[in-house]
């Protein structure tokens, strides 16, 4: 006679962004999401929040996509990666700390990284710009 085994949630470290995993009955664990489905979520989030000319900040928005918020910087990249070579804006303008209403500093580089224009421009300008195309990008036809 064998137990039913019943699935459980744990959190496995890894090198990579944290991540929740079923465990099978051979104890292996599962990803329930993936890498990219967290991508394509947090893009379609803010996509939304674009839409309504807004801004989210990181705590809302790992809890969206359950990342905690010190983790969302990976996906940002990601998303803005992914942006930048399809000549989109860069979603990620528009996730702001509660402290400073901003996005972190890593936003800044990177920004300047995909987009040489961004190079010479001070943050809030960088910024600014790159909010604007967001909000027109979102804004319906």
């Amino acid at each position: 006679m064998s137990a039913a085994v019943r699935p459980v949630t744990v959190s496995v470290a890894t090198t990579t962004p944290h991540h929740n995993y079923t465990v099978d009955s051979a104890g292996v664990p599962m990803p329930e999401t993936f890498e990219m489905d967290r991508v394509d979520r947090i893009a379609d989030i803010l996509y939304g929040v674009a839409s309504g000319g807004g801004l989210i900040q990181y705590v809302p928005l790992g809890r969206r996509v359950g990342v905690q918020p010190n983790h969302l910087g990976y996906f940002l990249e990601q998303v803005s990666i992914r942006a930048a070579d399809q000549e989109a804006p860069l979603w990620s303008a528009l996730v702001v700390s509660k402290d400073s209403g901003r996005p972190s500093e890593g936003f800044y580089g990177l920004a300047r990284r995909l987009r040489s224009e961004y190079r010479g421009l001070d943050e809030s300008t960088l910024w600014h710009q790159e909010r604007q195309r967001c909000y027109e990008a979102a804004r319906p036809a």
